[in-house]
């Protein structure tokens, strides 16, 4: 989301994400590019774990709703255009992570949660956690386009030998299916079943 022309309209909304952390610290969302005056952004409504967050050099910035779990050295990172801190809408969201001391960086600056809070003027509605995600999170999205499949993401942090996903909202009770890795697609697929119910187990 970032190239050698200004953004400008940009939507980020209701994304599932992850960065593995053996590739090192990278970013999950990025939008701004060096320090060309770029124009709005909505980032809204996305679960983000174990990458960071940077927006940069915005005129206009919408930051709502969103589940922000950096890992390791990950963050979330804003640089502002203009000091006009009415130009940006950044609360009600989420937080977790362990690094308490440096999970926030404004101005090149880092932060702790609080701290960033008063310097930047956001969050004012949000929550912080600080410490490692817990239990188990289970995404479900009909593909908008075509009947009967849909993405599914796990975020198994419990270590749970096996999660239940209701996958009633993209199948009906009875439908046959196959579940493929996004990773590999073209592998050996589970095999067809009838679902008794309109969930199944995730191994």
């Amino acid at each position: 989301m970032y190239g050698h022309y200004p953004n400008q309209g940009l939507v980020v909304a209701n994304n599932v994400l992850y960065h593995t952390p053996a590739l090192n610290p990278g970013n999950n969302i990025r939008s701004g590019y060096g320090e060309n005056t770029n124009l709005d952004v909505t980032i809204y409504g996305n679960y983000s774990a174990a990458g960071s967050i940077e927006v940069v050099y915005h005129t206009s910035v919408i930051f709502m709703n969103n589940i922000q779990i950096p890992f390791g050295g990950a963050y979330t990172h804003f640089i502002p255009e203009t000091n006009a801190v009415s130009s940006y809408t950044w609360d009600s969201n989420t937080y977790s992570t362990t690094n308490t001391t440096k999970g926030f960086s404004y101005n090149a600056a880092y932060y702790s949660f609080a701290n960033w809070k008063t310097a930047s003027g956001f969050d004012a509605n949000s929550t912080f956690t600080s410490g490692s995600p817990t239990g188990v999170v289970v995404f479900v999205q009909p593909n908008l386009y075509e009947s009967n499949r849909a993405n599914i993401a796990v975020f198994n942090w419990a270590a749970n030998d096996s999660v239940n996903v209701d996958v009633s909202s993209a199948l009906a009770v009875g439908t046959s299916y196959e579940v493929r890795n996004v990773q590999d697609y073209f592998a050996r697929q589970l095999p067809g079943e009838l679902i008794p119910v309109a969930q199944f187990l995730c191994r």
